[in-house]
Formats: structure tokens, sequence, C-alpha cells
């Protein structure tokens, strides 16, 4: 079996269901309602349309930085 490179295993994660990933419930519920189920679906939408999300507040916003940042994956927000 092939071991994954570290690249090849944060790129894996954005396909991953948000649920599966270390996250507040609260996170998710957001997520859930907006129609974001993975992490895929959140850089897609691009960090104007992220922080401008009337569901978006601070808390929200404040998780998913230092959990992208926790993951190295904080350049992946696009503007």
């Amino acid at each position: 079996m092939k071991k994954l490179s570290e690249q090849e295993n944060i790129t894996g994660l954005e396909t991953v269901p948000l649920n599966q990933h270390p996250l507040s419930n609260g996170f998710i519920k957001v997520c859930d309602k907006i129609g974001w189920l993975t992490m895929e679906d959140i850089f897609n939408a691009g960090l104007k349309k992220v922080a401008g999300h009337p569901k978006i507040n601070d808390e929200w916003f404040d998780e998913l930085l230092v959990y992208l940042k926790k993951l190295g994956m904080l350049y992946r927000m696009n503007p």
C-alpha cells in the first residue's frame, strides 16, 4: 500500500465530511445550514463570501482560521 505524503494527506482532508473533523457542533451546524459539507466547499466559497455570510460570526470564523492554521492549510483560503 502506498504511503501518502504529508501534502497528499492534507489535500485529502478537503473532501472529508466536516463532521469527521475535530470541529465544534455549532461550527458544523452552521456549515450544514449554508450547504458547506466539506472543507473544499468552504475553500470554493472564498474568504469574502465566507466572512460576509450572515450566519457566520466571529467565533465561527476564529475556529476556522485556528483549525486551518493547525493543519497548515490556511493558504487554501482564496480571497
